[in-house]
């Protein structure tokens, strides 16, 4: 759901053009996340369901941004990849479908610098729904959690850390600009 609007900001044209490099490797990334989440045993009725949804919105984000966004490629995207083909051949290799986890994450994590220094040097240009709504979904997911061990916590822990970290500044520049 916190994808939505974001998704209709980019659609009508009241977001800036999303990079297209970018959204291609976090669509990578929740690949990545969701065959690794499938292999280490999440299910449905727990922790897969927002797994499935990290992989979707980068998808429908990448393809509004094929035709709406803005083609670069970064020596960040350069890592990113290097590092997301590097986490596939260890995983396979070891046959550890947390090494699949903890690499999507540390992929994720270098990716989302860009827009995380944004958030808390200019956070008026993002819209707070989306990363509010993100924040609260992340939140309500480590509730899934069936059985606290690394391979079903790490996913949702990390992505409630990260929303905290993105929405923060976001939020408090939208409610301080409404006072």
């Amino acid at each position: 759901v916190s994808a939505a609007p974001y998704i209709w900001a980019i659609y009508k044209r009241k977001l800036k053009r999303p990079v297209l490099s970018t959204w291609g490797i976090w669509l990578a990334i929740g690949g990545i996340l969701l065959l690794a989440s499938i292999e280490s045993g999440s299910r449905l009725n727990t922790t897969l369901l927002p797994v499935i949804l990290g992989f979707i919105n980068p998808l429908i984000i990448f393809i509004l941004a094929l035709r709406y966004g803005e083609r670069t490629w970064s020596n960040l995207d350069t890592w990113c990849t290097a590092i997301c083909v590097m986490t596939l051949i260890l995983w396979k290799v070891q046959d550890d479908p947390v090494i699949g986890l903890f690499g999507g994450i540390v992929v994720d994590s270098v990716a989302a610098i860009p827009i995380i220094h944004k958030c808390w040097t200019d956070p008026k240009d993002e819209p707070w729904a989306p990363w509010f709504l993100f924040g609260v979904g992340s939140s309500i997911n480590l509730l899934a959690v069936e059985a606290w061990e690394i391979k079903f916590v790490l996913y949702p822990l990390y992505m409630t850390i990260m929303s905290l970290i993105i929405s923060v500044p976001v939020m408090y520049c939208h409610f301080k600009k409404t006072r």
